[in-house]
């Protein structure tokens, strides 16, 4: 936490920060972290991947709105994941928004017949 207060501060500390306070369970804090570093470093490779983890946190934060704004952007940078479907089914879910819950159902299990969260979002849904 001191390493991403002091200026000047380092990226990376921010990824260290947000996996110890994930590790935590301090979720609010992890997902800023993640926040403020994409702030600092935009559009590097790993973008993707926090992108999901930021919508993953903000979920388990009860934070729909902020999941589906994250998780569309990491489906739109990797649109063969079904991880990604299966995280934006749920938020969608908890908005209440069926129709797009079922979309992003069905193309994952498009992508992933086995996935085990995604059939047990199918089942909700059916």
């Amino acid at each position: 936490q001191q390493a991403v207060s002091r200026l000047p501060v380092e990226p990376a500390a921010f990824l260290d920060y947000a996996t110890a306070a994930e590790r935590l369970n301090h979720i609010d804090a992890a997902r800023t972290a993640l926040i403020h570093y994409d702030a600092l470093i935009a559009g590097d490779r790993n973008f993707p991947g926090r992108a999901l983890r930021i919508g993953q946190l903000s979920l388990r934060l009860g934070d729909a709105s902020t999941a589906v704004l994250w998780l569309t952007r990491a489906r739109s940078l990797v649109p063969e994941d079904a991880a990604v479907y299966a995280a934006l089914a749920d938020a969608q879910l908890q908005l209440g928004n069926t129709s797009a819950a079922r979309t992003a159902v069905e193309r994952g299990l498009e992508l992933s017949p086995a996935h085990e969260r995604l059939m047990v979002l199918a089942g909700k849904l059916h």
